[in-house]
């Protein structure tokens, strides 16, 4: 599984640097387009990021408390 994340993250980077080449190029309609890639690109790679660690879980089973 990370060999694919690292493979996406990659072809992402390689991606917005075409992009972000194709940008340089093209006209303020096109660059719009460009900002929206740009945001679909942040958007994938804050997915792919790792959920912050939670607290303390509860344990499984149940609790018998004392009478």
């Amino acid at each position: 599984m990370f060999v694919a994340d690292t493979l996406l993250a990659a072809r992402l980077s390689e991606l917005e640097a075409q992009l972000a080449a194709m940008a340089q190029r093209q006209d303020d309609h096109e660059g719009r387009t460009a900002q929206q890639f740009q945001q679909i690109f942040d958007t994938l790679r804050s997915l792919m990021a790792p959920p912050p660690p939670q607290g303390r879980k509860r344990p499984i089973g149940f609790v018998v408390q004392d009478k």
